[in-house]
């Protein structure tokens, strides 16, 4: 919302000549003050996600909604979590921060050196053109072509079912077919990842978020969806790569391993390194219907003010950027019967 300016302009007043002489008042009468205009109250709500009650932890305020993008301008000195979204956009063009939503020396110098690339003014101030060049951006195409929607590159999705009573099934582009068997992977082995369900689909669309940047993602064949090994020591398992030190009882079959996920996903269990826990797939199908997550971005923002990243698959934090598209794709099969 712009700030309405408000000039006060002070009533001109009768005054003596420098002769001693005074000058006889007009008899128009003086112009009435300018009213001034009244500030417009904020249209829509302050925070971005409810909290439930003995469940939740502290949501991150964006104060905007989750399609919300950082203010016009920030700078050295900047804190908060604009600041933070700044960073994760940084590092997922190459640079590497500490996503700790303070705009320090080490910021500064990443912006400067983005602002180099993209040919313009190398200030180390993050304005309007330079978020401009940071958002992701649709591959240009011609002006006499209608925007393609990612999802018509393949069959219809009804053509091609996940897995018994499934419904809905989920269609990615060319490279994630990865991802599409793990759907019905999940299907087949609990009902909550069920696709024919709003719920179902918010369920499966984080798992497989979480998977597509940790393990799973473009260009990746593997179908070893439970027991591949990664991370450090190869110690973590799995398209969610959960730590065996911790978890291993939990996830030493493929079956217990998609209990567990979809515990932590509907707050039966504690997302690991989290506060309490919180019932993500409500929220998320809340947001869905009320219409606040429309793209990709609202969905990356949705799950970074839920605790997804940093020390909850950490993976998440650039991977956005190692998978172009996917984000936009999830929210397509979310949004399913949305309307």
């Amino acid at each position: 919302m712009s700030k309405i300016s408000n000039s006060g302009n002070g009533g001109s007043s009768n005054r003596t000549s420098s002769t001693g002489s005074t000058k006889k008042a007009s008899s128009t009468p003086a112009p009435k003050p300018k009213t001034k205009p009244s500030p417009s109250k904020p249209t829509g709500d302050g925070t971005t996600l409810s909290r439930e009650k003995g469940k939740a932890g502290a949501v991150p305020d964006f104060s905007q909604s989750f399609g919300a993008k950082p203010p016009a301008t920030m700078r050295q000195g900047s804190k908060g979590d604009n600041v933070k979204q700044l960073q994760e956009m940084l590092n997922a063009k190459g640079a590497k921060l500490d996503v700790d939503g303070k705009y320090g020396a080490k910021t500064e110098q990443a912006v400067k050196e983005f602002q180099k690339q993209q040919k313009i003014e190398s200030d180390g101030i993050a304005g309007k053109d330079t978020m401009g060049k940071l958002q992701p951006q649709e591959a240009a195409s011609p002006a006499t072509q209608p925007k393609a929607d990612p999802l018509e590159a393949k069959p219809a999705a009804a053509d091609k079912p996940t897995g018994p009573g499934t419904g809905k099934a989920l269609d990615l582009p060319p490279g994630y077919e990865s991802l599409e068997k793990l759907s019905k992977s999940l299907a087949d082995k609990d009902p909550r990842f069920s696709t024919q369900t709003p719920e179902g689909r918010s369920a499966t669309a984080l798992a497989l978020a979480i998977g597509g940047t940790e393990m799973y993602g473009k260009g990746r064949t593997a179908t070893d969806f439970f027991t591949s090994k990664g991370g450090t020591g190869n110690n973590m398992l799995g398209f969610g790569q959960f730590n065996q030190k911790y978890h291993s009882g939990k996830t030493k079959t493929p079956e217990k391993y998609t209990k567990f996920m979809g515990d932590i996903l509907t707050g039966d269990a504690r997302m690991p390194n989290s506060k309490p826990a919180s019932n993500h797939v409500k929220a998320l199908t809340e947001a869905v219907k009320s219409g606040r997550i429309k793209d990709g971005q609202d969905l990356r923002n949705f799950m970074t003010q839920r605790g997804f990243g940093g020390s909850n698959w950490q993976g998440i934090d650039d991977g956005w950027g190692r998978n172009p598209g996917l984000a936009n794709s999830l929210v397509s099969f979310l949004r399913q019967g949305a309307s």
